[in-house]
């Protein structure tokens, strides 16, 4: 059967497709489920960041007290290094005068029980090896010294005058600067004077220069003694 509308357009009923209200539907659904989800990532996200803080806050709880021993530890540390600092110091600048002095009346040599040697003044002076002021800590036969021994003596000949200077000498301990000497006519022995240094063992010991090849090195020459010696 055939149906003819027959009335005016504008009384005619319109038919219009019905899609559009599934998607007035479908929008609003689809925002809140959008929404629903960022909300659920945010709260995830903030539960965890509080875990994440709730277990540093515990960890930290934990190691406070190792924290605080470190750093007591730490303090206690840098004390005792101002302590070693201080002490260290003292050591340096504490010489025992005692023990050099008796590491050089050592070294003057005996003949049996008839002394050879005799000394009528001795001064000692320690020496600042940073000090070239007054006495260098250099030169006392190229050795660095740290004490110094300023002697006037009497020597019963020559042959004990260049035995003692000799003595000083030779030895890695000590380095000698001779000063002078003269002869007394009426007892023939001989009044001199010297200035010994005793080397600082912490100072690196001078390279001796190398021999011309095929010539022995020289040994150092004893202070002549004046003429006249018995």
């Amino acid at each position: 059967m055939i149906r003819i509308n027959l009335l005016p357009k504008n009384l005619r009923k319109k038919v219009e497709p019905g899609w559009w209200r599934l998607i007035a539907v479908a929008l609003p659904a689809v925002a809140v489920l959008i929404i629903v989800s960022i909300q659920l990532s945010a709260s995830n996200e903030q539960s965890r960041l509080n875990n994440e803080l709730e277990n540093t806050r515990t960890e930290l709880d934990r190691l406070r007290p190792a924290l605080l021993e470190r750093n007591r530890l730490n303090a206690k540390q840098a004390e005792l290094q101002v302590i070693v600092s201080v002490d260290q110091a003292l050591r340096a600048g504490n010489q025992p005068w005692s023990t050099d002095l008796a590491r050089f009346t050592r070294r003057i040599p005996q003949s049996g029980s008839t002394p050879v040697i005799a000394l009528n003044t001795l001064s000692m002076q320690a020496v600042n090896p940073g000090d070239t002021s007054s006495t260098p800590s250099v030169g006392y036969d190229g050795k660095t010294i740290r004490r110094t021994f300023t002697l006037q003596g009497r020597a019963a000949s020559s042959a004990a005058l260049v035995n003692f200077v000799s003595t000083f000498e030779r030895s890695s301990d000590f380095g000698v600067q001779f000063q002078n000497a003269q002869r007394e006519e009426d007892t023939g022995d001989y009044i001199f004077s010297v200035s010994i240094g005793m080397a600082d063992p912490t100072a690196a010991t001078p390279a001796t220069p190398a021999a011309p090849t095929g010539t022995a090195p020289s040994a150092p020459a004893a202070p002549a003694a004046p003429e006249g010696g018995s």
